[in-house]
């Protein structure tokens, strides 16, 4: 009797079998490889890193290609792993087999398929991804599939700050902040006034210092590195700075550059980039003395010569060519820079931001779009600047204004490039937010600035004319130290400008001539009817 044949219906369920029974089997040899442990191949290396959160959390288990991971910036080699960071580890080849882990307080990795990992205590990220590629080939023997470990999150580091901080106490940052923006934060990025080249921390058992310079000139890493829960930070506030600039160097710090005692000037330079064509051998030292007089001293570089830095000089690296005469060339700086004064330039010019360094930067309070430079020349303003310059001779609150013409005023926002000369003088302006009206108004004094407003907005704040203003002559001027740029009277005003209203002619006549005649003469009179008094009564 011959064998019936099978019917679709049998055939689909025969397939729905084999494939049942294969996917048990399947399952069943990955459970006990995994239990017997086997042979891994390890595939570490390097690893694309991503910001992103998990596909899916259920059971640990996350979807290959879709798990986050954090900035691929983090050095692996100084990282050290902590209670909080979130790592991840998946089979390359077995999709299904995925998994989170949590380093807990005490260093360990507990999931609950692979169980407890044990990592020997605070190591580097590199060194646990070792640990744990070391484990699973234990769990894993006689495979060749490739693990990778990925750091998915980072803990939270509390940390403590002393001394020179906005507010000493405890801050709480990621794990892969490093010192350098820490100091930023917890200083509200005031770096000014601490000295970033002797920062103590205290990590566990160990102190150690660090100095900024190295990391913001060289990249050396090792003296920023990324903070640990625990760690105490401590601050002190810099008693020595110095300045450093000149068109040699490639870059300088907007301001002044704190100094260890008795640093040697050739290790400081170290720190620096120089120029191809940097005069190495006529490098220039401002030296003050209570910051009255100064002198210049010349090193040369390649002599390595003992010269030892003191507090406030400034530095100056020209290029070859640009050095300095016999004759003494300089500029003078003031306003709201932190440490005005006079510099030294070379005799070919040195930018206008090479002094602003040396002069240690702005304040917080300086008005950069207000900086000038003034400059003692007959000579036309270039193409591009302001309608001329006045130096009035004032008498009460700018009532007259006569123009010399002998400034010229170089606005820095407009000219930037600006190379400066022997006698030049640097303002740097304080931030103004008021305006000031003075002369014939019926209530001068100073009103609250508001941009895009004309003078004729503030002479009414001002109660408008009084009866003897003489509106056709009203002069606006913005104040730069002695010297007074002179506006157009058809421009808006700007913060801290002055509007003088003058007097009209005829009572000009009558206060400054016939009031002081009929005062004298008055005076003549009392006196004279005095001496007669006084004979009449002998």
């Amino acid at each position: 009797m011959g064998k019936k044949p099978l019917s679709a219906s049998g055939i689909a369920r025969m397939t729905g079998c084999v494939v049942f029974i294969g996917t048990c089997g399947f399952l069943a040899e990955q459970s006990f490889a995994l239990e017997s442990g086997g042979s891994v191949s390890s595939a570490i290396g390097p690893v694309n890193y991503s910001v992103g959160q998990p596909a899916s959390t259920a059971l640990g288990v996350y979807s290959v290609g879709t798990a986050s991971t954090i900035d691929n910036a983090i050095d692996e080699n100084t990282y050290y792993i902590g209670g909080g960071d979130r790592l991840h580890i998946y089979i390359v080849d077995m999709p299904s087999m995925n998994y989170s882990c949590v380093v807990t307080q005490d260093y360990y990795l507990i999931e609950t398929t692979l169980g407890i990992i044990p990592l020997g205590g605070k190591v580097t990220l590199a060194r646990a991804k070792e640990i744990i590629v070391d484990y699973m080939r234990q769990k894993m023997r006689g495979t060749n599939n490739k693990v990778r470990v990925l750091l998915e999150g980072v803990k939270t580091s509390h940390i403590t700050a002393f001394g020179s901080v906005n507010s000493p106490g405890t801050y709480s940052f990621p794990g892969t902040m490093r010192l350098w923006d820490v100091l930023k934060s917890i200083t509200s990025a005031n770096m000014s006034d601490v000295d970033f080249r002797a920062v103590r921390r205290k990590s566990g058992d160990s102190v150690a210092y660090f100095d900024m310079l190295g990391f913001l000139y060289k990249g050396d890493f090792s003296q920023n590195p990324y903070i640990y829960p625990g760690d105490e930070l401590y601050l002190v506030r810099t008693t020595r700075r110095v300045s450093i600039g000149g068109s040699g160097l490639k870059a300088w710090i907007s301001g002044q550059i704190p100094i260890h005692p008795n640093e040697r000037l050739a290790e400081f330079l170290s720190f620096f980039f120089f120029h191809e064509h940097a005069d190495s051998e006529h490098i220039f030292i401002s030296r003050t003395d209570d910051g009255r007089q100064y002198q210049i001293i010349t090193f040369n570089l390649k002599l390595k010569q003992d010269f030892y830095l003191q507090d406030r000089d400034g530095i100056i690296i020209p290029q070859k060519g640009g050095g300095f005469s016999n004759e003494t060339y300089t500029v003078s700086v003031g306003g709201e820079v932190v440490q005005g004064g006079t510099y030294p330039v070379p005799k070919g010019g040195t930018a206008v931001q090479v002094i602003i360094a040396l002069a240690g930067g702005y304040t917080s309070f300086a008005d950069t779009n207000r900086t000038v430079v003034l400059r003692m020349d007959k000579k036309p303003p270039p193409p591009g600047m302001t309608d001329g310059v006045s130096r009035p001779e004032m008498s009460g609150a700018l009532a007259v204004a006569a123009a010399t013409k002998d400034y010229l005023i170089i606005r820095i926002k407009e000219h930037p490039e600006t190379i400066m000369k022997t006698g030049d003088h640097i303002w740097v302006p304080r931030k103004e937010n008021m305006i000031f009206i003075s002369g014939c108004v019926k209530l001068p004094g100073g009103y609250a600035f508001t941009p895009h407003k004309k003078k004729e907005y503030y002479i009414q704040l001002a109660g408008g004319f009084s009866e003897r203003a003489d509106k056709a002559n009203i002069a606006v001027v913005t104040p730069y130290v002695e010297a007074y740029l002179s506006k157009s009277t058809k421009a808006e005003i700007d913060a801290g400008d002055i509007i003088a209203v003058p007097m009209k002619r005829e009572f000009k006549l009558f206060e400054r001539v016939i009031l002081p005649t009929i005062s004298m003469l008055l005076s003549s009179a009392g006196f004279l009817i005095g001496i007669v008094s006084l004979v009449y009564r002998r």
